[in-house]
């Protein structure tokens, strides 16, 4: 079985070093807004709409292609009904749903390579 770790290197080693930096800018994005969602409190104006109507919308979506044509797309899904507001980020890999754990690794897979790339330029 492939781990998370051995997909995302692959993914990562058919980019080219301005793919990596903007999907790396990209997902820091992604790993921060889902954070900061979390810790959010709701608007009086959110919560009237909350009663009015449920609704479903994507809020973001990320796509990245590497030159194997191996695909990642990366959604973050509002959803509300009634009093609940519910906020999630749905992650595909070549059309199979994975899990937010494979975005982590991703990320720190680029920012090993990325600063490790630019300690060296500059020692």
């Amino acid at each position: 079985m492939i781990t998370f770790y051995e997909e995302a290197q692959h993914f990562v080693s058919y980019l080219t070093p301005a793919e990596r930096k903007k999907m790396f800018y990209d997902l820091s994005k992604v790993l921060q807004q889902c954070s900061d969602t979390q810790k959010r409190k709701l608007s009086w104006n959110e919560r009237m709409v909350f009663l009015t109507k449920p609704y479903r919308r994507c809020k973001q979506l990320f796509q990245f292609t590497n030159h194997h044509n191996e695909e990642i797309v990366i959604r973050e899904v509002y959803q509300s009904h009634f009093f609940q507001r519910q906020y999630h980020i749905e992650v595909f890999l070549n059309f199979k749903e994975t899990s937010i754990e494979f975005v982590q690794t991703l990320f720190l897979i680029l920012k090993r390579e990325l600063y490790t790339i630019s300690f060296i330029t500059q020692g």
